[in-house]
């Protein structure tokens, strides 16, 4: 399973428990991925979350923590924090998180209000919030939108590297 699998499965999971606002964080460092995962929704944080089957959606839905759990080599923890569930995880940075484009559509269209950021090094690379992107008339629910979704974050991730860390400020504001 591709790291970009987890992320649509933490997406899945925040759905899946009522979330209304989620947040997706990527932090690519050192060779390794660290993802947040932090949404509103009401469902209480079970002891045994990453263990397989347990899910407080009922029996035999907990199958994404687990395989979080397994990928992330038990670097993964989850936790209730100022009201939000917050899920995060490590992982080896493979390619399908080294250029997201392919894996931000997918997601935007299973959550359409996600918010997606991506850093290295700790430092903001850039940022996507579907509501602003649903106001610019772009949608996931398309292909027309998916292909222009996949263009903007190849654009994104283009100008990070171009740019660099010192200047994210300029690859980020498009």
């Amino acid at each position: 399973m591709e790291n970009a699998d987890l992320l649509v499965e933490a997406v899945r999971n925040s759905l899946e428990a009522g979330a209304g606002d989620i947040l997706l964080r990527i932090d690519r460092c050192c060779g390794m991925a660290d993802v947040v995962v932090s949404d509103d929704s009401p469902a209480d944080i079970v002891d045994d979350a990453f263990s397989p089957g347990v899910s407080s959606k009922g029996p035999g839905r907990g199958r994404g923590l687990f395989l979080v759990r397994e990928a992330s080599e038990g670097r993964c923890g989850l936790e209730k924090k100022d009201g939000r569930s917050v899920l995060h995880f490590s992982v080896v940075l493979d390619g399908s998180l080294k250029n997201l484009s392919s894996t931000v559509p997918v997601l935007f269209n299973a959550f359409p209000h996600l918010v997606v950021e991506v850093l290295e090094d700790g430092i903001p690379l850039y940022s996507l919030d579907g509501r602003s992107l649903e106001e610019d008339g772009i949608s996931a629910e398309t292909a027309i939108g998916m292909n222009r979704l996949e263009g903007l974050t190849e654009e994104k991730e283009k100008r990070s590297r171009q740019y660099g860390k010192a200047d994210f400020r300029s690859a980020s504001s498009d």
